[in-house]
């Protein structure tokens, strides 16, 4: 086992992980190269053996890493002009390399600081960005993305949302105008989705106005809700007793009755 001191290894294989290297731990190093511990000015290297593959040794040191990360860490390889078995390395995180995972990998560290900060965040997979395989371009989508990251939405909520900015880019939509004014995720999705779903956003809309108007009973909470594609109306109720409970299924019955004299 060969020891060196940090200034004496490249880091050009500086990845930028989620998390530094633990301080309790000593950083590695391979060939020359600092394979962890990038933050380090100072310190010494555990050199590992020179002839193991760096296929076989990078995921033995980080064993778990975002699709991010792998596209930055491969990027710092072509950079580094290293020969790595590709097909090998990949299958070692469960994913499948090909040209098209290729493209792939080098669009995504292209994107902006903010953007592949929260894909790292929500840990997206090659799935999650499906939706991208129909643009040639992702330059006019990156503003959109940009503005939905500032959210902070959760990775469910993200990838829906990605997959509405696209296809509203597809049918020649303009979110721009839109989005400029919105001040949380909530009311981006709303946006989005009236623009995507126009007769749906419109029947939604009826439907809030008459959970409004309906005769609910008193100490009774109602709202229109929509989950996906099922929407109807949610609602709330406290009894203490047989009485109280009664009285409230006599005024949801009051409810059935308007709604069939609407013809609803």
């Amino acid at each position: 086992m060969k020891i060196t001191h940090v200034a004496q290894c490249s880091k050009v294989l500086d990845f930028g992980p989620r998390t530094p290297w633990p301080e309790r731990l000593p950083a590695f190093g391979w060939r020359g190269l600092l394979l962890t511990g990038f933050d380090r000015e100072n310190g010494h290297v555990i050199e590992l053996d020179s002839e193991e593959l760096l296929e076989k040794i990078w995921p033995d040191i980080y064993p778990k890493l975002s699709l991010m990360e792998l596209a930055r860490f491969y990027r710092c390889v072509e950079k580094a002009g290293l020969a790595l078995e590709w097909p090998t390395f990949f299958f070692a995180y469960g994913m499948r390399f090909s040209d098209d995972f290729t493209a792939l990998l080098q669009r995504i560290v292209t994107l902006p600081a903010d953007v592949q900060r929260w894909c790292v965040q929500k840990d997206l997979s090659v799935r999650d960005l499906a939706a991208f395989k129909a643009l040639a371009d992702w330059a006019p989508i990156l503003p959109w993305w940009q503005k939905m990251v500032t959210f902070e939405p959760s990775r469910t909520e993200g990838v829906r949302a990605i997959e509405w900015m696209v296809e509203l880019f597809l049918m020649k939509g303009d979110l721009a105008p839109i989005l400029a004014d919105v001040t949380n995720f909530s009311e981006m999705v709303k946006q989005m989705r009236a623009q995507r779903f126009p007769v749906m956003d419109a029947k939604d809309q009826l439907a809030e106005r008459l959970v409004k108007e309906l005769p609910w009973p008193k100490k009774l909470e109602a709202r229109y809700v929509r989950n996906g594609d099922k929407a109807g109306f949610e609602v709330k109720l406290f009894v203490r007793n047989t009485p109280e409970l009664q009285k409230q299924i006599e005024g949801l019955q009051a409810v059935e009755s308007e709604l069939e004299r609407r013809g609803l």
